[in-house]
């Protein structure tokens, strides 16, 4: 029973954790003009890190986006979570969700 509390307990923190980090993020990307590349060059360094990860497994089966593909995802997915709040508030982003601004080459 202590342990499955623990557990509960650090699901918690972790989540507020991810919440805080997400609010300071939103903040940031909001106050500081350099931001946004800042954390398009972190998202894709992650995604690249991802990718040796899954690929180091034996049984992994991996399909890779194109990488400027990402924004668009991530806007779509923004799409999703607004239509399902019925506009375009979510807590974790200080009652607005980010616009993804997809600067892709024609």
């Amino acid at each position: 029973m202590l342990q499955a509390q623990a557990e509960r307990q650090q699901q918690v923190l972790k989540a507020q954790a991810t919440a805080e980090a997400l609010q300071i993020i939103t903040n940031t990307l909001k106050t500081e003009p350099g931001a946004k590349e800042v954390l398009q060059f972190l998202l894709a360094q992650n995604y690249l890190e991802m990718g040796t990860k899954i690929g180091s497994s034996d049984s992994s089966k991996v399909m890779f986006m194109d990488p400027r593909t990402i924004p668009a995802t991530l806007e779509g997915m923004r799409s999703i979570v607004s239509d399902n709040t019925g506009g375009n508030s979510n807590p974790l982003f200080g009652g607005e969700m980010p616009t993804v601004n997809n600067n892709r080459p024609n």
